[in-house]
C-alpha cells in the first residue's frame, strides 16, 4: 500500500502540468457531481445525468442549467454549486496553491512550475504573493458585492436576502450566469438600476482578473510612472467595445 501512495506522488509530481490542472478540473467536477447525487442535496429527485450536468456548468462557469437551482437542490445543495463556481472562478491551481501555502510558506519547485504554465507569469515573479493578492482581492470584491446586493434584495423584500446576495455575488464575479431566482434577474428586479450597477461591476472585475486590476491601480497611483501592459490595454478596450 504504501509503495502504491509512494509511486502514485511520483507520478503526480512528474506529469505534464497541463494535463495535471485538466485532472484537477475533472476532480472537482466529480466530487461535486457525488456530492449533488446525495438525497439530502435535493429537494425533488435529480436525475444522475443532471447532476454531472450542472456540476460540470458550476466549475466551468458556464452558467447553463437544465434544472432550477433553488427548487431542486436544498441549501446545501445551491452550497456545493456555490462552491464548485468559486473553485472553477478563482481556479485550479490558484486555490491548490493557496492551501499549501496555508500550511507552509513556500510553494515546492514543481508547484511553481505549475502554477507559472498556468498564469504565464515571468520567471521573477512571486507565485506565492501573486496566489495570495489573488486570494485576497477575489473575497474582497465577493464581500463587498454581497453586502451590496443584501441591501437590493432586502428592500426589494427578497426572501433569504443575506444568502442570495451571497451567490449572487460570486456568481457574477466569476461570470457564472447562475441564479438562484427561476427567471434569474427578469421581472421586477430587471429596472433596479442598484442592482444591474452592482452585478455589471462585479462581472466587469472578475472577467478582467486580478492582474489587469492591479495594473490600472498602479496607473492611478503613479507608481514609477507606471504604464499599462499590452495585455492590460487589448483586454480593457475589447471589455470597452463589448459593453
Amino acid at each position: 500500500m504504501k509503495d502504491c501512495i509512494g509511486r502514485l506522488l511520483y507520478r503526480l509530481r512528474t506529469i505534464n502540468p497541463v494535463r495535471l490542472v485538466a485532472m484537477g478540473y475533472l476532480s472537482y467536477i466529480l466530487m461535486g457531481f457525488a456530492l449533488l447525487s446525495l438525497p439530502f442535496m435535493q429537494t425533488n429527485p435529480v436525475s444522475i445525468l443532471d447532476n454531472l450536468f450542472i456540476s460540470t456548468s458550476a466549475v466551468s462557469t458556464t452558467g447553463l442549467v437544465t434544472v432550477t437551482v433553488n427548487k431542486d437542490y436544498t441549501f446545501w445543495g445551491q452550497l456545493v454549486i456555490l462552491l464548485l463556481i468559486q473553485l472553477g472562478g478563482i481556479g485550479y491551481m490558484t486555490f491548490s496553491s493557496f492551501v499549501i501555502l496555508s500550511t507552509k510558506k513556500h510553494l515546492t519547485d514543481h508547484a511553481k512550475n505549475i502554477a507559472r504554465t498556468v498564469f504565464s507569469i515571468p520567471q521573477n515573479f512571486r507565485i506565492e504573493h501573486f496566489v495570495v493578492s489573488v486570494m485576497l482581492f477575489s473575497v474582497v470584491i465577493e464581500f463587498f458585492g454581497a453586502v451590496g446586493l443584501f441591501f437590493v434584495f432586502r428592500d426589494a423584500n427578497v426572501a433569504d436576502p443575506l444568502w442570495n446576495a451571497v451567490f449572487h455575488s460570486v456568481s457574477a464575479f466569476c461570470t457564472a450566469g447562475f441564479s438562484l431566482f427561476p427567471i434569474s434577474f427578469e421581472g421586477p428586479l430587471a429596472k433596479n438600476l442598484s442592482l444591474n450597477i452592482i452585478i455589471s461591476v462585479l462581472s466587469i472585475l472578475g472577467a478582467m482578473g486580478f492582474i489587469v486590476c492591479l495594473d490600472v491601480w498602479r496607473l492611478f497611483r503613479r507608481k514609477s510612472h507606471h504604464r499599462l501592459t499590452l495585455t492590460t490595454k487589448v483586454i480593457i478596450a475589447m471589455t470597452s467595445c463589448v459593453c
